[in-house]
């Protein structure tokens, strides 16, 4: 099995567990390949806010999806590390890669 379905498997397993204890996880997900694709080369790798270039830009949701947000270009912009983390702070969410967990 891949490496990406194992951590899939675990990551569900903990979803079911926690539901099992009248908690619930939120789970943010990245845009599709293509669009951070479109997005890195569209800005050439040049962060949005700040305009440093960067190695690997981060593509940011501008409305997060905890927000109604969606998975579209429209709604996609991208930032260096540092700015990723500014704007997800101001949104009110958790930065990117991370679960949030509610009681």
């Amino acid at each position: 099995m891949r490496e990406k379905d194992l951590l899939r498997k675990s990551i569900e397993s903990s979803i079911i567990l926690l539901a099992g204890l009248g908690l619930t996880a939120i789970a943010f997900c990245s845009f599709p390949k293509e669009i951070r694709k479109q997005v890195r080369a569209e800005q050439n790798n040049q962060c949005a806010d700040c305009g440093v270039k960067v190695k690997k830009l981060e593509v940011h949701h501008i409305v997060p999806e905890s927000k109604g947000g969606s998975q579209t270009r429209d709604n996609a912009i991208g930032l260096c590390h540092e700015c990723h983390i500014i704007w997800d702070s101001r949104a009110g969410v958790q930065p990117q890669g991370s679960i949030k967990v509610k009681k």
